[in-house]
This record gives structure tokens, C-alpha cells and sequence, in this order.
């Protein structure tokens, strides 16, 4: 839970146990044409789905924090010949990222409840987000 109205919901694609050391990773698999064109889309709100799964997950399973790692897997659509298909690319979250991820997060909450109580709701400007909408090509529907 978020607080005593929300509840986080994620899909997390894997996450692996070392035996060894005890700790965690959780992995993110993303496509992209090339690293160039994902380093260019990955902005600091694409970055908070690792630090929310982090985070949640941590809180859900009870283990601490500071022994979770997070990754993404790349996965090249159409990989040159200089370029694996497959590249692993560690990703820190910092205490800094993740308390700022959770502030983002609860202040999003803080306008859909503004909106709720005057029935007033307003459509995202990212038309990539909006085809994800359950309202997306409803009555309900504002759009972009």
C-alpha cells in the first residue's frame, strides 16, 4: 500500500536471489533500436519504475532497502553488427532518486484526489501515455 487509499501495482519482469551474498536484483527488460536511442528516452520519470519496484518490493517482502540492485536488460530490436543483442546495464537508485520518485508519485496521487473532489479531470500531454489510459477511446476520454 501507498497510504490508506492506494495501492502500488507493477510488474516486475525478474528478480534474482544471490546465493552468496544475499542480495537482490531486480530486473527491467527494455527494447530499443539502439543504447544511443534508449539512453535519449530514458528521462528521470521512466527511471522512477525501477526505484518504485524497488521500493515497494522491498517494503512487500520485508528486506531491506540497501540490499536490492536494479538493472535494465536491453534487448536490441535490430542490433548492428558492433552491437549485442542483449546488454545488461546496471541502474542506481540513490536515496536521493527513490525519495524523489516517491515524492513525484505522491503528488500525483494529491491532484487525482484535488480532481475527484470537483470532478474535475484533465488529459495527460503525452499522447504515448494516453494509449495506455482504461479510458483511452471511451466516452470517457479526454485526450491529449
Amino acid at each position: 500500500p501507498i497510504n490508506d487509499k492506494w495501492i502500488f501495482k507493477g510488474y516486475i519482469d525478474i528478480v534474482l536471489k544471490n546465493k552468496k551474498t544475499g542480495r537482490y536484483v531486480i530486473i527491467d527488460y527494455k527494447t530499443a533500436p539502439s543504447l544511443y536511442m534508449w539512453e535519449r528516452r530514458l528521462t528521470t520519470e521512466a527511471s522512477y519504475q525501477l526505484a518504485f519496484y524497488k521500493y515497494f518490493w522491498s517494503k512487500k517482502h520485508d528486506i531491506p532497502i540497501e540490499d536490492i540492485d536494479t538493472q535494465y536488460e536491453l534487448l536490441f530490436k535490430s542490433p548492428k553488427k558492433t552491437e549485442s543483442c542483449v546488454m545488461s546495464k546496471p541502474f542506481k537508485i540513490s536515496t536521493r532518486k527513490m525519495n524523489n520518485a516517491l515524492k513525484s508519485l505522491k503528488g500525483v496521487l494529491a491532484q487525482i484526489e484535488f480532481a475527484q473532489r470537483f470532478n474535475k479531470f484533465h488529459g495527460t500531454n503525452n499522447s504515448q501515455t494516453c494509449k495506455f489510459c482504461e479510458f483511452h477511446n471511451t466516452e470517457h476520454c479526454i485526450g491529449v
